[in-house]
């Protein structure tokens, strides 16, 4: 049932803490307790509350902030698009190159760490200031609907796929599933909208109101290629045949994700010498990879989440990177379902195939990994693996005995694994 939605409230809180007259507070814990606490708390100071037992008794607040995001978004004055950003990988990295690129011409408001979901994205919306002329939401998903949902609410002009992976295959059962999921962004886009898809990627071939773009030399709308006389140097190319010489950070492999935040600034109004001057501006820390020199060794943090095929790509890369030696530690990739174990092989057979010298491996998938790795020549003397990941100290210990000076380590796996301990472990104190 629709929820009536306050017009005479001041502003909008999630933390009971920070409350003033005049606020609607919307509590969002899970538990009922703290819940009721909450609101009295609120109600003390003089908010408008909502959640269970509050002024707008509901138990759906993430529906309830869903239509609290699209009411503030239809204030914003000066607002002129919204860019909506879905994919199995590369949305944060593409989203934070869109930010940037955008920001050298338009007031920009963008998706903060990872509110992707039912609840981040209306907090997107809730904060932007009325100076917004551009918004740029990521939006995620584990199920079909999910999408849609977020779609729906947030009314994108501009939609963009970065790809199809296999991330939550477990949960949708195929790619082809999974593409349907992401077409999900269309259900709130109006007719004049415009879908940006990999040109790369054939299940959204015969997308709805699809306009492409690629880093690939495939036919394509808007392409990013290497530049053919200028070392280090990229050629943006537009519709129309006109291109830019631009400058970027980003290894090829995240090249994709630049074409698609360039192709949605132009469609969003910007010229294509503007795009290249905003492309100055990204820097190193945008990436979710990060690379650190550790002492004798160089650390390729990519420990934040993982698909096959972004573990593929950051393998890839690692193995580019100046280097004595190459070495990898890999983390189970997780929501795979029945697919588990032949991705997981499979990823095992691609570290062998890039040439790794080393790999260390953590979790319960880690002796498939290693089989992989050894059917395709890799030496069992170079494979490392830990089943059990309730002993992240011999995990370090393993690996401080194994490196070396001069050597490039990767670190990747789905975020629950807790690599993320390690790699940070590695740039502080050390293993």
């Amino acid at each position: 049932a629709p929820i009536s939605v306050p017009t005479d409230i001041r502003t909008i809180s999630t933390d009971s803490r920070k409350c003033r007259k005049g606020d609607l507070f919307v509590s969002l814990a899970g538990d009922e307790k703290k819940s009721r606490d909450h609101i009295s708390e609120a109600k003390a100071k003089g908010a408008i509350t909502a959640g269970k037992g509050g002024d707008i008794d509901t138990e759906e607040t993430d529906h309830l902030m869903l239509e609290l995001g699209r009411c503030v978004k239809a204030t914003l004055p000066h607002l002129q698009k919204t860019v909506a950003i879905t994919g199995s990988i590369g949305k944060t990295t593409t989203k934070e190159f869109l930010k940037t690129i955008l920001s050298a011409k338009y007031t920009v408001h963008a998706t903060e760490k990872n509110h992707n979901n039912a609840l981040g994205m209306p907090l997107t919306l809730l904060t932007a200031n009325e100076a917004t002329e551009i918004l740029v939401l990521e939006l995620g998903m584990n199920h079909r609907g999910e999408i849609s949902l977020l779609s729906q609410y947030c009314e994108p002009d501009i939609g963009i796929i970065t790809n199809i992976g296999s991330a939550h295959i477990g949960n949708l059962g195929s790619r082809e599933q999974i593409a349907q999921a992401k077409l999900e962004i269309l259900d709130g886009m109006s007719e004049k909208g415009i879908l940006l898809c990999n040109a790369d990627e054939p299940l959204l071939a015969n997308a709805k109101s699809r306009t492409t773009f690629a880093a690939s030399t495939i036919n394509a709308d808007y392409k990013l290629l290497e530049h053919p006389k200028k070392q280090g140097k990229l050629c943006f190319y537009a519709p129309d045949g006109t291109r830019s010489t631009l400058f970027s950070p980003c290894p090829p492999h995240i090249y994709p994700d630049l074409a698609a935040a360039c192709a949605a600034a132009h469609i969003s109004g910007m010229s294509i010498e503007e795009i290249a001057r905003g492309a100055e501006r990204i820097h190193q820390n945008q990436l979710r990879f990060k690379l650190t020199k550790c002492g004798g060794y160089t650390l390729l943090d990519d420990s934040y989440n993982a698909s096959y095929e972004s573990v593929c790509a950051s393998l890839s890369y690692l193995c580019t990177l100046e280097a004595k030696r190459h070495s990898a530690v890999l983390g189970d990739i997780l929501e795979l379902g029945e697919h588990g174990e032949k991705i997981h092989r499979s990823i095992g057979e691609y570290a062998a195939g890039v040439g790794l010298d080393t790999l260390f491996l953590y979790g319960s998938q880690a002796e498939i990994t290693a089989g992989g790795a050894i059917s395709r020549g890799m030496s069992e003397n170079s494979i490392f693996y830990l089943p059990q990941t309730d002993n992240f100290d011999l995990l370090a210990e393993i690996i401080r005995k194994e490196l070396s000076d001069g050597e490039a380590i990767l670190i990747k796996g789905s975020h629950a694994c807790g690599l993320h301990r390690l790699a940070e472990r590695m740039k502080g104190e050390g293993i």
